[in-house]
């Protein structure tokens, strides 16, 4: 509820997962025109499903209910030698005859997809009322009045377009499984591919194909076909939302590992064709993220990044200022965002679908990350109403409450209340932006999309407190080992280190160098400090009677 309930930007990256990811993969496998075509017919069937399905109860009557869209409306199940088969309603009228031999060729993958769970709803639940899972209530919120008819409704449209996505590959994967199938035949037998008669088994095995790519494509229609260390207990916690990063990036790494073995084919027909299928898929899928996400959001660029980064020092720009500024905003964050003017580009990306950094605390200890990888979405919701609770006791009322309401009411606070009335400010009331919000921005954010003005003003503000955080913590430590080497008298020592502060000046900021005068003053305060050193910590003259009043350590006889 808190993290995706409501929220329409949640359910539209989600629909994004057909341009971005399906429609790559199998135009890699059976060509762009053909996967086009086969994902439109496919969109256009299902919408075409209506609302309104038919069941068969146990007694024979027949009863009409009110559904979303999906392929099974299209027919009526019944229970034959305990399987479900599924016949083509008869009170359906189609536009011409080429539709309804099309959805009539959908009914083994209705079958075998309703077999193993892959649509809306199985047989079985329409009967007796229950979810994918088997329960007929949330544990959590069937304790508040309406509590599972309000889980229901913030999580319909999420839950809709996930739906619509399974079925839309489902049925476009099954259509060129079909067309190709046929093409082989007709080949093999030298006839025309519209001669070609499937049989029974060979319909299924196309289904159960269609259902692979499907999995491949989109990951698992529930947590028990996911990776199996996050189907349970705390690993289910923190690989939330983590079971498709896994399988994109299991399904790219297969297409990686296909061309790598297959490399240089020579004469084996096969493996060239299985190295081009892989790389028309890694190469298409990179272009589509390139446009919906930028050469920030492509496959890999995080692997890239991690590795950049370690070359470079904490001082200095790292990989993402550098692509940033050498590509500008169009390449780095993709032609959707540039133009739309809201940050699409982060929640589409293909990188960091699994290992993200803290950016709200880079130097947090090992603790925090351990919280903060263990924890997932639960603990940030949870650290969210912490804060929430605190802005309120400072007297921030609006922003408290931003805190501690569901995502996609905090959306519609900032949209309608507060970036209109008092601008995009910091907790001290200091703008971040120079320029007010234009409609289309706060629109953008309203529907869950944060404004790209708002990302860019982010982004600058970290990398330079990145930057300026790392240079005078490390400024700090040669300041500190200087007057340690002082103390000590240790000539040699100085003269080591001032050669290894003349190299790291090199590479830092002019604010940041240390100079001679640096060093004196540091010297200076260095000095005054251990003079005022009580018990191994320095107390200024002002604190000087606090210490007295509170020292347990004076003479018994000592008045003061």
């Amino acid at each position: 509820i808190y993290t995706i309930g409501f929220n329409f930007s949640s359910a539209m990256v989600n629909l994004s997962q057909i341009p971005l990811f399906v429609l790559p993969y199998l135009s890699g496998t059976y060509g762009g025109n053909n996967a086009f075509r086969a994902i439109t017919t496919a969109y256009k069937t299902l919408a075409g499903s209506g609302t309104k399905r038919v069941i068969r109860m146990p007694n024979g009557n027949v009863e009409v209910k009110d559904t979303a869209l999906g392929l099974e409306n299209y027919f009526i199940p019944r229970v034959t030698d305990g399987k479900v088969v599924y016949d083509l309603r008869e009170d359906l009228k189609f536009d011409s005859k080429e539709q309804e031999e099309l959805i009539k060729s959908l009914k083994p993958l209705v079958e075998e997809a309703s077999a193993r769970g892959q649509l809306n709803q199985s047989y079985l639940a329409d009967e007796l009322n229950l979810d994918q899972s088997g329960r007929s209530q949330n544990k959590i919120t069937s304790y508040l009045p309406g509590g599972n008819k309000f889980t229901r409704y913030a999580a319909f449209m999420f839950h809709q377009v996930e739906q619509t996505n399974r079925q839309v590959t489902l049925t476009a994967s099954y259509l060129l499984e079909v067309k190709n199938a046929k093409r082989v035949l007709a080949k093999q037998g030298n006839i025309d591919p519209k001669d070609v008669v499937l049989t029974k088994a060979q319909e299924q095995q196309l289904a159960r194909n269609a259902l692979y790519k499907t999995q491949e494509t989109n990951g698992g229609a529930v947590t028990e076909t996911g990776a199996r260390f996050a189907q349970n207990d705390v690993m289910r916690v923190a690989l939330m939302y983590k079971n498709y990063g896994i399988q994109m990036y299991y399904t790219m790494l297969k297409s990686a590992k296909a061309v790598g073995t297959n490399i240089f084919p020579g004469d084996d027909k096969a493996s060239k064709d299985l190295r081009d299928e892989a790389f028309k898929q890694l190469s298409y899928t990179m272009a589509s993220s390139f446009l919906l996400a930028g050469v920030h959001g492509m496959p890999m660029y995080g692997a890239i990044k991690m590795m950049m980064d370690m070359m470079y020092g904490d001082e200095e720009e790292d990989f993402d200022t550098r692509m940033r500024n050498y590509l500008g905003e169009l390449a780095y964050k993709g032609p959707a965002t540039y133009m739309s003017g809201v940050n699409i580009a982060d929640r589409v990306a293909l990188s960091g679908l699994l290992v993200q950094l803290n950016k709200y605390n880079p130097d947090a200890s090992l603790e925090e990350d351990i919280g903060f990888y263990l924890g997932g979405p639960a603990l940030s919701v949870v650290k969210g109403m912490g804060r929430g609770v605190e802005d309120i006791s400072n007297g921030n009322f609006v922003r408290g409450v931003e805190m501690l309401v569901p995502t996609s009411v905090r959306n519609a606070v900032r949209a309608m209340y507060r970036y209109p009335n008092e601008g995009v400010l910091t907790r001290r009331q200091d703008n971040i932006l120079k320029e007010d919000l234009n409609f289309g921005e706060l629109a953008g954010q309203f529907l869950g999309f944060q404004p790209y003005a708002i990302e860019k003003a982010q982004f600058t503000v970290a990398k330079f407190k990145g930057i300026q955080r790392a240079t005078l913590k490390q400024r700090s430590n040669y300041l500190s080992k200087y007057n340690l080497l002082r103390k000590a008298g240790d000539t040699e020592g100085i003269n080591e280190l001032l050669d290894e502060i003349g190299e790291w000046n090199k590479r830092v900021p002019v604010a940041g160098r240390i100079t001679l005068t640096t060093l004196r003053r540091s010297a200076s305060g260095f000095d005054r400090t251990s003079s005022q050193m009580e018990y191994g910590v320095p107390v200024r003259k002002q604190w000087k009677l606090l210490l007295d009043q509170v020292n347990v350590d004076k003479d018994d006889g000592d008045d003061n």
